[in-house]
């Protein structure tokens, strides 16, 4: 499942090159271009090349054109993105970055319109758990995002602006970006389908007794009550005693869960202490009641 790490604009600038500080702690980093004329010569993140999605689009009547340039496993911690032109003109973009992706596009596609007030686009994703992500620019009308859309980022000047799905793509099949505007002029958009890392579903539980072991697909939700009965024999109950050596067998498996999925995002590493602290609590009396018996 992907999830947002952050975003910011990239302030607008006249010149042949813009550089912006960024801080990032996913593993995909998105960032939309624009400039007047088709000038942009590329993108990079701490020094690294990122990757332009497609061609360029030009917004309709108009000489601002726009791009959409990604970058899979960039650098964690603040760098610095760099947007480069051939010629000194007004630059400018958004960037916006995500967790536990596979790092790459899975499609893409562009539209434009003129003497408009909303810009639309649809692609058939083919992977579960895409998100879709769109960069938007008009000529002069401020954007807004539409139905089953998240404004993700505005720029300085609010007509352009990143815009995603805010969630999952599932199942695969046809999604549709919206965007809508504060008045009818030209407008061009990009949009991408980016795919989310196999693993563990947050939706996920695990049931375990002291003589399991954990699935391999698993969640750091423990779903369980402490007056639940695993299926064990002969008996088809459990003492309260037993039920908290349930409970060790938990604690364990959350660390080595932790130790393998912690990469994965802070939702995970909360679930995690919360749970492990509970189970540590509930073994601890466990303890201190073996003790006085």
């Amino acid at each position: 499942m992907i999830f947002l790490d952050t975003s910011a604009d990239l302030v607008n600038t006249t010149g042949t090159s813009k550089t912006i500080a960024y801080t990032n702690a996913g593993n995909m980093l998105f960032v939309g271009v624009f400039s007047v004329g088709d000038t942009i010569t590329g993108v990079t993140y701490n020094g690294v090349a990122m990757t332009k999605v497609g061609a360029s689009v030009t917004v309709p009547a108009n000489s601002v054109a726009i791009a959409l340039y990604y970058l899979a496993n960039p650098a964690a911690g603040n760098h610095n993105i760099v947007i480069s032109s051939s010629a000194s003109v007004v630059l400018g973009g958004s960037a916006v970055s995500y967790k536990n992706t596979t790092g790459a596009i899975d499609i893409s596609g562009t539209t434009t319109g003129t003497g408009i007030t909303s810009l639309s686009k649809s692609l058939t994703t083919t992977l579960p758990d895409d998100w879709t992500l769109a960069y938007v620019c008009t000529d002069g009308f401020n954007v807004s995002a539409g139905a089953n859309t998240t404004l993700r980022q505005a720029g300085d000047s609010a007509n352009r602006g990143l815009l995603d799905s805010n969630g999952a793509i599932n199942p695969a099949g046809s999604t549709t970006l919206n965007a809508n505007f504060n008045g009818s002029g030209n407008a061009a958009m990009i949009m991408v389908g980016f795919s989310a890392a196999s693993g563990i579903s947050p939706s996920s539980s695990v049931s375990l007794s002291p003589s399991s072991s954990a699935s391999s697909s698993v969640s750091p939700s423990v779903s369980r009550s402490p007056s639940a009965s695993p299926s064990s024999s002969p008996s088809p109950s459990i003492s309260v005693d037993e039920t908290l050596l349930v409970d060790l067998f938990q604690i364990r498996f959350m660390n080595d869960f932790h130790a393998k999925y912690a990469v994965l995002g802070n939702a995970y590493q909360d679930t995690y202490t919360v749970q492990n602290n509970l189970y540590k609590d509930k073994y601890t009396k466990y303890v201190s009641k073996k003790g006085k018996q």
